[in-house]
């Protein structure tokens, strides 16, 4: 289990300090998502006895929300209803799911070291693909197993299959 350090932010759902947040409002009765926001700063973690430095990509998310709720658009707070008109303007939805996933600052996470390799297209004037390798992080709150994980992936962890 570790904790992670960097620059200390309010998640804008929760109000929670983190360092690191990523949202997505859900409408269509859930079936479609837009105003995906994460965080870029980089934020590290002591992994394997070596202050590490991660960021998203190549770190993946699985997290249970630290924030989601339904709301009627034209009855939710004032601070929320500007993020949803900033978002969807004159085509605003009836309802909205908020979703806000972060890594908090009070909290510890399993982290897991995933070493992988991918093929590139070969070179023009080449005809053998060129093998590509990084080392990755998966990020959870507590162990899952391969199913749980895909139910707990967050949206910016979406990026490849893993």
């Amino acid at each position: 289990m570790v904790k992670f350090e960097g620059k200390i932010q309010m998640a804008p759902f929760s109000g929670k300090e983190c360092v690191y947040f990523e949202t997505a409002i859900f409408y269509d009765n859930g079936t479609t998502s837009t105003g995906h926001y994460h965080t870029e700063e980089k934020f590290t973690a002591e992994i394997n006895g070596q202050k590490t430095e991660i960021k998203l990509p190549p770190a993946r998310m699985y997290l249970v929300p630290t924030f989601e709720k339904e709301f009627e658009t034209k009855n939710a707070p004032e601070k929320f209803k500007e993020i949803f008109n900033n978002i969807f303007g004159n085509e605003m939805p009836e309802k909205v799911v908020v979703k806000e996933w972060a890594l908090l600052t009070d909290r510890e996470y399993v982290v897991n070291v995933v070493h992988e390799s991918f093929c590139l297209p070969p070179l023009p004037g080449e005809k053998d693909p060129t093998e590509a390798k990084y080392t990755g992080y998966e990020i959870m709150d507590k162990e899952y197993g391969y199913e749980e994980k895909q139910q707990k992936r967050t949206p910016a962890s979406y990026w490849t299959g893993g």
